[in-house]
């Protein structure tokens, strides 16, 4: 059965070029619904049945999908619960030749500066991060939170940290890396790490 437009379900398989522009004071709301809100000295507490992953400029990338040529300025704001990135959530597709200079903070798992989860078959080039990029989880990473593909010839020069954002995982901080948080077969192909 094919899947309804706008379900979480459906990938972007076009090409995106940006042609060198940036794109600068990104907003992307309501990803995180909390059941107990944070106070200035305390964690809150996440309604995860009420927050959504697969957060960026572009939620999910398919295999025929390409995001290129792009930069996302450091006045964006993005704040999701997981699997999310700057510029894809989840990706089998191509991300190359893309800059963030945005923070990005994800209150789970997969947080990447460039992307959260690069699956098989997904490539992410030429890619440069600049952004503080927080997990209060698990799997952050400068450019991908986590990585099943390829990264090649990219760079991170922001401060990557995975530490207690709300009570939901306030024990279980874990898997932070200036490139990928972690992955499984993958390839780091001359990518450096400031």
């Amino acid at each position: 059965a094919e899947a309804a437009v706008g379900a979480a379900s459906v990938k972007f398989q076009g090409v995106l070029d940006g042609q060198g522009h940036t794109i600068d004071n990104i907003l992307i709301p309501d990803r995180v619904t909390w059941s107990k809100a944070p106070t200035a000295t305390t964690l809150g507490t996440i309604d995860t049945s009420k927050s959504y992953s697969y957060g960026g400029l572009v939620g999910r990338l398919g295999e025929n999908g390409v995001i290129k040529n792009l930069n996302i300025g450091a006045g964006s704001k993005f704040e999701f619960y997981g699997t999310s990135g700057a510029f894809v959530g989840s990706h089998d597709g191509l991300v190359e030749n893309c800059r963030n200079y945005a923070d990005v903070k994800g209150y789970s798992c997969w947080i990447g500066g460039i992307s959260g989860m690069v699956n098989k078959g997904g490539r992410i080039i030429n890619c440069y991060n600049a952004g503080n990029i927080t997990s209060g989880y698990a799997n952050v990473g400068g450019i991908a939170g986590v990585s099943n593909g390829i990264i090649e010839n990219c760079a991170n020069t922001g401060d990557i940290a995975a530490t207690a954002l709300c009570t939901n995982y306030s024990n279980q901080r874990q898997r932070a890396g200036g490139i990928s948080g972690g992955g499984n077969g993958h390839t780091l192909k001359n990518c450096v790490n400031y």
